[in-house]
C-alpha cells in the first residue's frame, strides 16, 4: 500500500466560465486531495489548449459556458464533450448543469467512454459535487 505521502497529488480541471464560480470548484475538489493542483479554464477554446499541455486527472466542465441563453446555452458544453471524448478516451469527467437531460444526445459517446463520466445537478448541494468528482475519479458512470 502507497501511504498518502508518496502518492502524486491529483490534478483537476476546471472549465467554467465565472471566475469566481471556477475558484470556489477548485476549493471544493481540494477536499479530495489537499495538495491537488487545480487549473481553470474559462472556454472551451482554452481548455482545449489545456488538455494538449497536460492531461489532468479529472475535468470538471459546466455545461452552460459563454453568454449564450436558451436552447443554445449548452452547445459550447457538449462541442467540449465531444472533442474530449474523441481526443481523450481514458480521461475522467464530472458535468454539472442545471439540465442534465441535453447530454441526451452524447449518450452513445458517453456510453463509449472508457473512463469515468459523472453527471451532477448544479442544483444540488456542494457534497454531491464532491461525491461526484470522487466517483468519476474512480471511473463510475452515471447517464443523462
Amino acid at each position: 500500500m502507497v501511504s498518502s505521502a508518496l502518492r502524486p497529488a491529483h490534478s483537476f480541471l476546471v472549465v467554467e466560465d465565472v471566475l469566481e464560480v471556477a475558484k470556489n470548484n477548485c476549493t471544493f475538489l481540494k477536499i479530495i486531495d489537499a495538495n491537488a493542483s487545480c487549473r481553470i479554464a474559462q472556454s472551451s477554446e482554452s481548455a482545449i489548449r489545456e488538455l494538449g499541455l497536460a492531461l489532468p486527472n479529472l475535468m470538471v466542465v459546466d455545461l452552460q459556458l459563454g453568454d449564450r441563453t436558451g436552447a443554445d446555452a449548452a452547445r459550447g458544453g457538449l462541442e467540449l464533450l465531444g472533442y474530449t471524448f474523441q481526443k481523450y478516451p481514458r480521461l475522467n469527467i464530472l458535468v454539472y448543469a442545471t439540465e442534465p437531460t441535453v447530454l441526451k444526445p452524447l449518450a452513445d459517446m458517453i456510453n463509449r467512454h472508457r473512463s469515468g463520466f459523472i453527471i451532477v445537478n448544479k442544483l444540488e448541494r456542494r457534497t454531491e459535487f464532491v461525491r461526484g468528482a470522487r466517483q468519476a475519479l474512480l471511473g463510475k458512470k452515471s447517464k443523462p
